[in-house]
């Protein structure tokens, strides 16, 4: 199923129910030591990814991948994510964007020993308005680390990026506070989150 998230412009992201869909040869030899849970949160990463790259008029190819990075068809980039009950991919063109990172979270609170770990100081002094945004903060660091590591090459700890939750439009900013020059790339990009069901989708775009 197509989100309605507010994606930018060329990008297009698909939901799928974790299931035991088909997977072509190339595919299935990323994860023939895997677990049956993985096997079917990879098959249906990859479902959700071959639809969104049809709909931006990709051919079916398999998506193998490189490392634990999904290996996209020339002329694309992608990015995907899942919880044991839902897999989404967002894809855009490589002439909209140089990269994008998607992730998806069961909404839950995020316990204090949490918190220290993955907020930093200023964003534990922040008033809470909403009991998700914790979580919401944690997952739109995953976006912008899936994002930006693939073109530096390099860890982003949580507490070296900081969130600005724009709750009204669904949107978000992340901003760089490490000595990791390269990984500055975080503040160029724009994200969004949405909510499916008990489940939070952020996605965030280095245009």
């Amino acid at each position: 199923m197509e989100l309605g998230l507010q994606a930018p412009a060329g990008a297009v992201v698909f939901a799928a129910t974790v299931d035991d869909y088909p997977l072509p040869p190339e595919e299935a030899l990323c994860v023939e030591d895997a677990g049956e849970q993985r096997q079917r949160q990879f098959a249906s990463g990859r479902h959700a990814a071959r639809a969104a790259l049809r709909r931006l008029g990709g051919a079916g190819q398999p998506i193998v991948r490189e490392g634990r990075r999904p290996c996209w068809p020339a002329g694309f980039i992608g990015s995907i994510s899942h919880t044991d009950t839902l897999a989404v991919a967002a894809v855009a063109a490589k002439s909209s964007g140089r990269s994008i990172g998607i992730d998806i979270e069961r909404i839950r609170r995020l316990k204090p020993a949490l918190h220290r770990k993955v907020l930093t100081e200023e964003e534990r002094r922040r008033p809470w308005r909403d009991p998700r945004e914790g979580v919401v903060a944690f997952s739109a660091k995953e976006a912008g680390y899936k994002a930006v590591n693939p073109l530096t090459d390099a860890f982003i700890p949580f507490r070296e990026a900081e969130v600005e939750l724009d709750w009204k439009r669904s949107a978000f900013r992340l901003r760089y506070l490490g000595r990791h020059e390269p990984n500055r790339l975080l503040n160029d990009g724009v994200g969004t989150f949405g909510f499916i069901g008990n489940e939070v989708v952020t996605l965030f775009f280095l245009g």
